[in-house]
Parts: structure tokens; C-alpha cells; sequence
């Protein structure tokens, strides 16, 4: 990939770019939403320093969770002016047909994981079951969501091809960086140890690094575990727990009360455009932190 991407940058230096284009395309403005933060944090990457460009992220749900989220008037006039939308898409907006279909004037629309591989759970209700849509939650996946919004920022905005594949370059290699920085914080961590997972979003993070995950329990809305949930924990033998930092504090304190260790990570769902690009680094490494903790002295 990163040959890839630095052969289409050497090829596109010598191509016209924004700077060479008329001055009325030169000068053009866009206006993009992106749907929630962690697809913006990684919009705000590729679409850096392009001219007439402005980013903006469309909603900021407080309990992290966009499949029950309901676009008031505001978000639907303030999409509906936008030029082109940035969905994740594969079902984790529940407004996304709702933005797709506002009309032959209405903006474009990009679903970024339409033509990625994706994770599909096999059990569960409809909540948890299904194709996996928090790609974002691994390194390697924010590298290919990246990759899918530049592609859809060139068929966009062709005249800034140069800038954008530029950025996508500057992009993979702070990915490569973060997985670099990742790796050392996990160092030493018993990466064996059996875990629970409680956030369908965590299988990537455990994919990533290869955790031993033994059960996976399904919460429903609320600050607590069925007892039938609490029981297939307590069987399973996991010590550890990966739940979204978002999760009620009193669930966490359950969890804890009875003996296990709860790592919370952090989905980047309730994040806010104030964060910028950076800030999905940040929380990506608070989260190997939170893992590596709860993962000391696991057996």
C-alpha cells in the first residue's frame, strides 16, 4: 500500500493540481460533513490544507450510539445545504437514508465502508448481530477507511488530486506510527489472558492484537447485566472485560465489585470536531494504555 500510495504521488506531482486550475475552480468552496467524529477525525486528515475546503462533523451523539439517533431539524437543513455528505455506512447511522435521499439537489453522499471488509457477528439480537460496521477501532481499519475517503474526495474534487494523495501518504504513515506506538505500550502485556467482550466495536481492537477473547455479552440498554449475562461471564473464565468507555459507571462498578477488570476504551462515538485529526490518536493510545492495564497480572 505504501508503494502504492507514493507511486501515485510521484505520477500526480506532475499532473495539474489546484493551484494550476482557472481561478474560479481555484477558488471554490466545499462543504462537507462528515457524520460522526471518528469518521471526521479521519476525513479532517485527507481533506487538510485543501483550498476552499471546510470540514465540518454533522452530529455528536451522547451516548455513542448513532443507531438510535434521530436527526433533528437542524442536522437535516444543515445536511441538506452541505455539498457532499461522509457516512461510515453498513448500518451504523440510522439517518443514512435519510441524508441519501434528500433529493437531486441535495449533496452527495459517501458510505466509506461499502467496499470494505467488514466483520460479520453471528449472534445476538439485531443490535449486535450482523455486519460489523466499527472498522475505525482498529489501526489497519482507519488506514482503509482512509484510503475509501480519499477515493471518494478525488471522484469529489478532482482538481485537488495532487493534495489529496499527499495527505493520504502523511496519513498512512502516522498510522503506521500509531500502530508502531501501540505496539510498545502493549509490550509485555499478557496478551493471552482470556477475555469478555461487552461493545460489538471491541472485536476489532481484539483482532488487532490478537486477544484471546473467549466470550462476547451482549448489553442491552441500561446500567446493568442480565442475570443470564452475568452467569455466561462468570463460566466463560475471563478476568478481563473490554467495555466502551461510554458504558454507565454503575455497570463498571459491578463489573469490578465482582472481580473483574474492566477496560475501558474508548469508541471515539461522543467525540467532537474540536479534537481535530489528532484526537483519534490520542484515544487510540489511551486505549492500548486501558488494555495493557487491565491486562496486568491476568491470567
Amino acid at each position: 500500500m505504501k508503494r502504492l500510495i507514493a507511486l501515485l504521488l510521484c505520477l500526480t506531482l506532475f499532473l495539474s493540481g489546484c493551484s494550476s486550475q482557472p481561478q474560479n475552480e481555484a477558488e471554490k468552496e466545499l462543504t462537507i460533513y462528515a457524520s460522526f467524529y471518528p469518521v471526521y477525525a479521519l476525513a479532517a486528515a485527507i481533506v487538510s490544507d485543501i483550498p476552499g475546503m471546510r470540514l465540518h462533523q454533522l452530529v455528536q451523539p451522547q451516548d455513542g450510539c448513532l443507531r438510535n439517533y434521530t436527526l433533528s431539524d437542524w442536522d437535516l437543513y444543515t445536511a441538506s445545504n452541505a455539498d457532499a455528505l461522509i457516512l461510515a455506512g453498513s448500518g451504523l447511522e440510522s439517518f443514512a437514508d435519510t441524508v441519501s435521499s434528500l433529493g437531486e439537489n441535495g449533496p452527495a453522499v459517501a458510505r466509506v465502508l461499502g467496499s470494505l471488509v467488514l466483520r460479520t457477528e453471528e449472534w445476538g439480537s439485531a443490535h449486535f448481530s450482523g455486519v460489523n460496521p466499527w472498522l475505525f477501532l482498529s489501526v489497519e481499519g482507519a488506514r482503509q477507511i482512509s484510503e475509501a475517503i480519499a477515493a471518494n474526495m478525488l471522484e469529489l474534487d478532482p482538481a485537488c488530486e495532487n493534495l489529496y494523495l499527499a495527505n493520504l501518504h502523511v496519513a498512512d504513515e502516522r498510522l503506521s506510527a500509531l500502530k508502531t506506538e501501540m505496539a510498545d505500550i502493549l509490550a509485555g502485556a499478557n496478551l493471552t489472558a482470556p477475555v469478555a467482550v461487552l461493545h460489538e466495536g471491541l472485536f476489532y481492537l481484539a483482532d488487532e492484537w490478537s486477544l484471546n477473547v473467549v466470550t462476547a455479552i451482549e448489553r442491552e440498554s441500561g446500567d446493568t447485566l442480565s442475570e443470564e449475562a452475568l452467569e455466561t461471564l462468570s463460566q466463560s473464565g475471563a478476568r478481563v472485560v473490554l467495555i466502551e468507555k461510554q458504558a454507565p459507571e454503575a455497570l463498571v462498578k459491578r463489573l469490578e465489585a465482582d472481580g473483574y477488570r474492566a477496560a475501558l476504551i474508548d469508541t471515539l462515538s461522543t467525540g467532537n470536531e474540536t479534537m481535530g485529526a489528532d484526537g483519534y490518536y490520542a484515544a487510540m493510545k489511551n486505549n492500548a494504555r486501558a488494555l495493557k492495564t487491565a491486562l496486568a497480572d491476568a491470567d
